[in-house]
C-alpha cells in the first residue's frame, strides 16, 4: 500500500518544498522560483564554466555558462538536440527575475550538459550570486532543482592609508594649508588572487575635486603594464589647483585591466572630505606690523570663527597692534567644524614704535620770542626727526640731526583776537614705524592759570574755579571795573547791571603783565532777576572748589540773625564748626583746613529758616 503510493508522497514533499520557498525579497507570497540548494533525483552537480569556477578578476559582461552532471548514464533531457530549453533558467543577484537559458549539448562519457544563459550578464560587485533553475519529469512528476553558486569578482579596490601623512580614519580632515595636501593611496582587487592571463592587475587611478554631474575625472597616474597592491602618493596640485575656504570633496577610483576593451573597469568610488581652514589679515597689515593705534580687519576663511591672540579685540575678527607687546606673537583663528573646535594660527612680528619727549618752555608770553625746544628719543632711537607743523611760530634754527629746535613764538591775529594755543608737531621714525606727537604751547599765559569760570552774584563778580593767580583785573562790557588782589570783586550795593550786560575777568602773576594774562569766561547778565533774589542751594559759594583745604565762603544776603557754618566728612563727622553774624557786615568766611585729609567734605550754613549746603572738594 506505502509503495503504491510513494511516488505520490515525494511529489506532495517538494510541492510542500516549492511552496516554503516560493516568495519574493520581502516574504510575499511570488508565483516565480526563489533560490534554494538542494539536488533532486538524478542532478548530482552544477558547476561555473570560468576559471576557478566562483573567482573572475574581469567584469565579465557575457553569457553565464554551466555544466550539469547527471548520475552514471541517466539522462534528464535526452540526448539530442533540440533540447527543451524551457526547462532551465537563470537570475543574478535576484531571486525571483528569471530569464529561460539553453541546453547546448550532451556530453555522453562524463554525463554533462551545458547550458548557456540567453543574456550577457556582468559581474560587477565584490560577491555575485548566481541562481539557476533546472526542471525535468520523470514519471509524470516535475523535479526541479535550484543552485545557488556565489561568484566572487575579483573587483578594482581604492583605500586611504593616509593625508599628509596623518592615517587616514574616515573622518573629515581639518588643514591650514591649499597646497601642502599629499594623498597616501593603495590600489589593489578586493580578493588575492593572481590571473594567469594577467587581468588582475590596475592600470590607472583617476580623481575629481568638488565634481558634480558630469564633472570628469582626471587620471593622476597610469602603468599600462599593471600592478599589484600598489602603493602611490597623490599631490593636491595634480588634481586641482588649491583648496576652496570650507568643505573639499575629492573623489578617487581605480581603473582594472579589462579583457574586453569596449569595457570600463572601475573600482568603488572613494570620497574624501576635506575642510580648507585659514585667514588672512588687511592688505596694509604685513608681518612686521608697527604698534601703532591702527585697527586692522582679519578675515576668516571661511567666515563664522573668532580670533585670539595679543592684540585682537575680545574674540573678534579686529586687532589692534597697539594692545600687543613688541615681539612674536600667534594669532590664533577658531572655528567649529562639525561641533569640534579647530584652529589655525599665524606667526606676526610687532615693531615697538619709536619714543621721544620734548623738553622747553610749553607757556611763553608774547615777548618770549625765541625758545629752544629738544627732542629727547627712547632707548630704540631713531633714523629720522622731522618737524612737521608749527602753528602760532615759526623755526628760527634747526641742529644737523634734528633733534633740536629753536621757535619764535608770535601767535595770529589783532590783539584783541590774539592766537593763544600755539602747537609742534613732530615726527619720529625708526625701521619703518613712525611715531607723531603734538605738543601745545600757551602763548601769553605765562604764570597764568587756566581759564576760569566766573559769576556776579550779591553786588559780587566771583571767581570760582581756578584763583591760583595774584592779580585780577575785572572787566564790564570790555571796560575795567577795577583790579584786585583776590577772586572776587563787589561792585556796591547800588550796583544794578543792565540785561545783556558782559562781565569777564583777566588774570595774572604778575602786575600790569598785560602780555601774560588768561581770561575767564564771559558771564551774561540775564536781566529777569533781581541781585537780591531768594536763597537756593547754589547761593551758597566756596572759591576755589576743589581746593588744598584753604578756601572762602561768600555769605549770601541774609536775616540779621546768628548762622552757624559747620563742615563734616562724609561720616558725618564734624570737622569744624563756627558762628556767623551778618550784622557785622562780612560778606566771606575764610577757612584753614590745609591739614585736612584730601577727600569729600560737606558744608553747611544754618540759621533762623536757612539752610545752604555744598560739597567741598580737597585734593592735595
Amino acid at each position: 500500500m506505502i509503495k503504491k503510493y510513494a511516488k505520490y508522497f515525494a511529489l506532495l514533499y517538494v510541492i510542500l518544498i516549492m511552496d516554503y520557498f516560493r516568495v519574493d525579497s520581502i516574504g510575499n507570497p511570488f508565483d516565480q522560483y526563489m533560490p534554494q540548494q538542494f539536488f533532486q533525483s538524478k542532478i548530482v552537480e552544477v558547476r561555473l564554466d570560468i576559471p576557478n569556477d566562483t573567482i573572475i578578476v574581469d567584469p565579465f559582461m557575457s553569457v553565464v555558462k554551466l555544466y550539469v552532471f547527471t548520475n552514471d548514464k541517466d539522462t534528464i533531457w535526452g540526448t539530442q538536440n533540440p533540447f527543451a530549453d524551457s526547462l532551465i533558467h537563470f537570475s543574478l543577484n535576484n531571486t525571483y527575475l528569471w530569464s529561460t537559458g539553453d541546453i547546448t549539448a550532451y556530453d555522453d562519457p562524463s554525463n554533462r550538459y551545458d547550458c548557456y544563459s540567453s543574456g550577457n550578464y556582468f559581474f560587477d560587485a565584490p560577491l555575485n550570486t548566481l541562481f539557476f533553475h533546472a526542471s525535468y519529469i520523470e514519471n509524470a512528476i516535475t523535479i526541479d532543482t535550484i543552485i545557488t553558486i556565489p561568484v566572487h569578482y575579483a573587483k578594482p579596490l581604492v583605500s586611504v592609508l593616509s593625508i599628509n601623512d596623518v592615517a587616514y580614519d574616515d573622518q573629515t580632515l581639518v588643514v591650514n594649508s591649499n597646497t601642502d595636501v599629499d594623498f597616501e593611496i593603495n590600489l589593489n582587487r578586493t580578493l588575492d588572487y593572481q590571473d594567469p592571463a594577467g587581468y588582475d592587475k590596475i592600470i590607472a587611478l583617476e580623481a575629481r575635486h568638488n565634481g558634480e554631474g558630469a564633472a570628469p575625472y582626471t587620471q593622476v597616474w597610469n602603468d599600462p603594464q599593471g600592478v599589484r597592491d600598489f602603493t602611490v602618493t597623490i599631490p593636491l596640485s595634480s588634481i586641482a589647483a588649491e583648496l576652496i575656504p570650507g568643505y573639499n570633496i575629492f573623489e578617487f577610483r581605480a581603473r582594472g585591466k579589462c579583457a574586453n576593451s569596449a569595457l570600463n573597469e572601475f573600482s568603488e568610488i572613494i570620497t574624501i572630505k576635506i575642510f580648507y581652514l585659514d585667514f588672512m589679515w588687511n592688505e596694509e597689515l604685513s608681518s612686521p606690523v608697527c604698534q601703532d593705534n591702527t585697527v586692522y580687519e582679519l578675515t576668516g576663511i571661511p567666515e563664522g570663527g573668532y580670533f585670539s591672540g595679543e592684540g585682537v579685540i575680545a574674540s573678534t575678527t579686529l586687532y589692534n597692534p597697539s594692545l600687543a607687546t613688541p615681539g612674536v606673537h600667534t594669532i590664533t583663528y577658531h572655528l567649529l567644524v562639525e561641533g569640534a573646535e579647530y584652529t589655525v594660527g599665524k606667526e606676526l612680528e610687532l615693531t615697538a614704535l619709536p619714543d621721544f619727549q620734548l623738553t622747553g618752555d610749553r607757556e611763553v608770553c608774547l615777548n618770549e620770542y625765541d625758545v629752544s625746544y629738544i627732542i629727547s628719543p627712547g632707548p630704540a632711537g631713531y633714523d629720522q626727526i622731522t618737524w612737521d607743523n608749527i602753528e602760532g611760530g615759526r623755526i628760527q634754527s634747526l641742529s644737523g640731526d634734528h633733534s633740536q629746535a629753536i621757535i619764535h613764538w608770535h601767535g595770529q591775529g589783532s590783539l584783541s583776537e590774539m592766537l593763544r594755543t600755539g602747537k609742534i608737531t613732530v615726527k619720529m621714525e625708526k625701521d619703518g614705524c613712525m611715531t607723531s606727537k603734538e605738543f601745545l604751547i600757551d602763548i601769553g599765559n605765562t604764570k597764568a592759570p587756566d581759564t576760569s569760570f566766573m559769576m556776579l552774584y550779591n553786588h559780587n563778580l566771583l571767581l570760582c574755579s581756578d584763583t591760583s593767580a595774584n592779580y585780577f583785573y575785572w572787566y564790564q562790557n570790555g571796560e575795567l571795573l577795577q583790579t584786585t588782589q583776590v577772586p572776587y570783586c563787589f561792585l556796591g550795593e547800588s550796583f544794578a547791571p543792565a540785561a545783556g550786560a558782559q562781565f569777564y575777568v583777566m588774570t595774572a602773576f604778575e602786575l600790569n603783565d598785560a602780555a601774560c594774562l588768561t581770561q575767564s569766561n564771559i558771564y551774561l547778565w540775564p536781566g529777569d532777576k533781581n541781585i537780591g533774589y531768594t536763597l537756593n542751594q547754589s547761593d551758597l559759594v566756596v572759591c576755589p572748589n576743589p581746593n588744598d583745604g584753604n578756601f572762602t565762603v561768600i555769605i549770601p544776603d541774609m536775616d540779621k540773625n546768628e548762622y552757624f557754618i559747620t563742615v563734616s566728612d562724609l561720616t558725618g563727622k564734624v570737622i569744624t564748626s563756627m558762628s556767623l553774624n551778618p550784622a557785622t557786615g562780612r560778606k566771606e568766611c575764610m577757612i584753614h583746613g590745609n591739614n585736612w585729609p584730601a577727600g569729600i567734605y560737606l558744608l553747611r550754613l544754618e540759621g533762623y529758616a536757612t539752610s545752604l549746603y555744598k560739597k567741598i572738594v580737597i585734593n592735595k
